[in-house]
């Protein structure tokens, strides 16, 4: 028994630490007994189920066993079982599961710097990247600085190449006729 103690003792310290939490605060196995009372099972096999689920808590046996397990160690039938384990699963398992891994994806999503931590700072971090705006009169991008393409009041005018479309006047079975 000694042995069975120490392995119990060695899992508990390696479950992270809402879940390991979860399992001594003993909160979870007032819940099942209550829900329990329902199904009017007897202590052993409420014991039993407990048990069941204390091993999935611990990690020693998967959940998607649970429903055979509490059948064959309960030695009740086995939609009773379905029913007992979909409770298990939905109101014990599942909202542990949630703060185990809220647990872990919270520290990843930490940033390493504090650059940036509150809106106030994004937003003043944005500001002191802009550029101030121009007045309308002021030119935003010199001549000399501009592509060709870009209109500009000065280039507009200057730069503004002259389309020539060409004449044909005899037939080709491949256009239209053009009318004038």
């Amino acid at each position: 028994m000694d042995e069975s103690k120490k392995i119990l003792k060695e899992q508990i310290e390696r479950l992270p630490k809402a879940l390991k939490k979860f399992v001594l605060n003993n909160e979870w196995s007032k819940k099942l007994e209550t829900h329990l009372s329902v199904y009017k099972v007897e202590e052993w096999q409420k014991t039993s189920i407990e048990n069941e689920v204390f091993l999935i808590l611990m990690g020693f046996d998967e959940y998607g066993n649970l429903p055979g397990n509490i059948a064959e160690h309960s030695e009740i039938d086995f939609e009773m079982a379905e029913k007992i384990s979909e409770f298990v699963i939905r109101d014990i398992l599942k909202p542990v599961a949630d703060m185990v891994v809220k647990e872990h994806i919270e520290p990843e999503r930490k940033p390493q710097s504090s650059i940036g931590q509150s809106f106030e700072d994004l937003i003043l971090n944005q500001a002191r990247g802009m550029q101030p705006a121009k007045e309308s009169g002021q030119q935003t991008v010199s001549s000399s600085q501009a592509p060709d393409n870009l209109p500009i009041e000065n280039n507009a005018q200057q730069n503004k190449p002259e389309i020539k479309v060409p004449n044909y006047s005899g037939s080709d079975p491949y256009r239209e006729p053009l009318e004038n």
